[in-house]
């Protein structure tokens, strides 16, 4: 395994951090890592390319703390919306709590860049730039794992797979426990299947 590392400083004082890993057949087996989840258990052969970009810019973090938030306070409000009070007032107070407590200890690193007048608190175009550079390398890396044409075949695989799951725990739910919480773990499911459909159909689209 060759490992490359890149930290660039930047005139305002934050730095980005770029990290290539390039695997080859004589690496042997190694853990697989796909859509941004690591597969315990399930290992890959061959020639392959990981790469992961990191940066300490506050204005960086800050978008991607609203991002991760507010997916939680989806989940809160569409478990608000089925009638499930209790989970959904969890994930609306969890998503809250983690957005304030984030974002303070965010804006308290900030207080050390805003002394350089390089430094644009306010400058979005930072946060665009790192969203494009993230998207290309996304898309450089699993352009060739996950073509179009290798896309068709697992999203059927996925998608009647992913079905039997869901009927099969809704039934156990509803014969072994209650009917309730078995219309909850449905809803979850169905959530969190077309999000997870969504983004497998956005990695698969070239």
């Amino acid at each position: 395994m060759k490992e490359e590392k890149e930290v660039i400083h930047l005139e305002d004082g934050t730095t980005k951090t770029k990290q290539t890993r390039k695997y080859t057949l004589e690496d042997g087996f190694i853990e697989d890592d796909y859509f941004l989840m690591e597969d315990k258990g399930v290992y890959h052969k061959g020639y392959q390319i990981r790469k992961t970009t990191t940066t300490n810019d506050p204005r960086v973090v800050r978008a991607f703390i609203k991002l991760f938030c507010l997916f939680f306070l989806g989940i809160g409000v569409f478990l608000l919306l089925i009638h499930q009070m209790v989970f959904g007032i969890i994930f609306v107070l969890l998503s809250i709590f983690i957005y304030i407590i984030e974002n303070r200890k965010n804006d308290e690193k900030e207080k050390e860049f805003v002394k350089k007048p390089q430094y644009r608190k306010e400058d979005r175009q930072v946060v665009d730039d790192f969203k494009k550079e993230i998207k290309e390398e996304t898309k450089s890396t699993f352009s060739n794992a996950f073509s179009k044409e290798n896309g068709k075949q697992f999203k059927k695989i996925f998608l009647l797979f992913y079905t039997i799951i869901v009927l099969l725990m809704t039934v156990l739910f509803g014969v072994f426990i209650s009917w309730l919480p078995a219309s909850f773990v449905l809803g979850l499911l169905i959530f969190v299947g077309i999000l997870y459909y969504l983004f497998i159909n956005y990695l698969f689209r070239h």
